[in-house]
């Protein structure tokens, strides 16, 4: 694993580069990730990572409660926004809560975007698991949701908390590949 400082004058943070998906707990069991996280994720993503982090985010003593989109561009809207920080409402998420991202560069725009405007801020942890989503979406704190007549028209600068780049090693595509 390799630890990268991300230097950002108050928005500063780490990037956990070649990370086992198993340690994610550790990196969330700071009292400053809060009790309560989002999971953020797509339905293609879900079923090779999802249940897996939500365990490992349970192991740790958080609560954790789970959004699934649909895969791809049409998710990255005004209406997802709303529909994730609903959940967050009802799920009683605070100010010290967490979102954390699992997935690509638009499940990164959402989330952070989301992340951004919940209660004026609120913790905000990529996975990014595609190249795109690592250096694009999870790497400058650049999130935002597309409208109709234009892409990322709305949106924010606002840096994650950390970003945890997976080990190749973990990603069940590259196993089947070897």
């Amino acid at each position: 694993m390799k630890k990268i400082r991300l230097v950002l004058g108050e928005n500063s943070h780490f990037i956990y580069a070649g990370c086992p998906i198993e340690n994610i707990g550790e990196r969330l069991s700071e009292n400053r990730y809060g009790k309560k996280v989002m999971l953020l994720t797509d339905s293609n993503v879900f079923p090779l990572y999802g249940k897996k982090v939500k365990k490992i985010l349970t192991d740790a003593g958080k609560e954790v409660f789970t959004a699934v989109v649909k895969p791809g561009e049409r998710s990255k809207n005004l209406n997802q926004v709303y529909k994730i920080i609903e959940e967050c409402a009802k799920s009683k998420m605070s100010r010290d809560s967490s979102l954390l991202t699992l997935g690509g560069g638009v499940i990164s725009d959402l989330g952070g975007f989301a992340s951004s405007i919940y209660m004026r801020g609120i913790n905000y942890v990529s996975v990014p698991t595609s190249l795109l989503a690592q250096v694009d979406a999870a790497i400058g704190g650049k999130t935002g949701v597309n409208l109709p007549f234009g892409k990322n028209l709305v949106g924010s600068f606002y840096q994650p908390s950390f970003i945890y780049i997976l080990t190749l090693t973990s990603c069940p595509h590259c196993l089947k590949e070897r």
